[in-house]
């Protein structure tokens, strides 16, 4: 989409906003130089947004004149995550939402979950946990599901006393060695 920089109060519009703001106005299909003197109005060349590491994201900035009087494009560069306050009152740091996108992608199968637990030497003592008697569903999907996440919360519900965060953040990286 075309964008344009107004001369007057350096509001940034479209073409479809530039005619609306003159009906009376019979524009050309191409707007010449002459065109854009009429409506007071600058070209804005557009730019590729910079390049980005891991956790970055490119941010549309408005505009900025070169050293030959054209306006182009701006970018700025942003984290995509920041420092917040969580809704209990505890920061929520950039390396806590890290860990979080990190889990998230943390899926292996039934099978190699099982192998990777057993290679750990709790297999028993999660088969055995007392979510699964207190809780059938949750038995039946550690038993059936074809896959499972990390963040499963039945999951992290049955290996509490178990395992700690961290260890069961190792399991699912040795369960990916088994390919099931």
């Amino acid at each position: 989409m075309e964008i344009y920089r107004d001369r007057g109060d350096g509001s940034l519009k479209n073409k479809n906003q530039i005619k609306a703001e003159n009906p009376d106005v019979s524009l050309p299909y191409v707007w010449t130089d002459a065109t854009l003197d009429g409506l007071n109005v600058d070209y804005v060349h557009p730019t590729n947004p910079p390049t980005l590491s891991e956790n970055e994201i490119a941010v549309d900035d408005g505009v900025v004149q070169d050293s030959d009087g054209d306006w182009n494009q701006s970018w700025r560069i942003d984290n995509i995550y920041t420092e917040y306050m969580g809704d209990s009152g505890q920061v929520v740091t950039v390396q806590d939402q890290l860990t979080l996108e990190e889990r998230r992608g943390m899926t292996c199968s039934n099978m190699s979950l099982r192998l990777a637990l057993h290679d750990a030497g709790v297999y028993q003592s999660l088969e055995s946990s007392t979510t699964f008697s207190t809780d059938p569903s949750k038995e039946i999907r550690f038993k059936f599901s074809p896959t499972i996440n990390r963040l499963d919360s039945w999951l992290i519900e049955a290996s509490q006393g178990i395992l700690d965060s961290e260890e069961l953040d190792d399991l699912f990286e040795s369960a990916r060695s088994f390919n099931y």
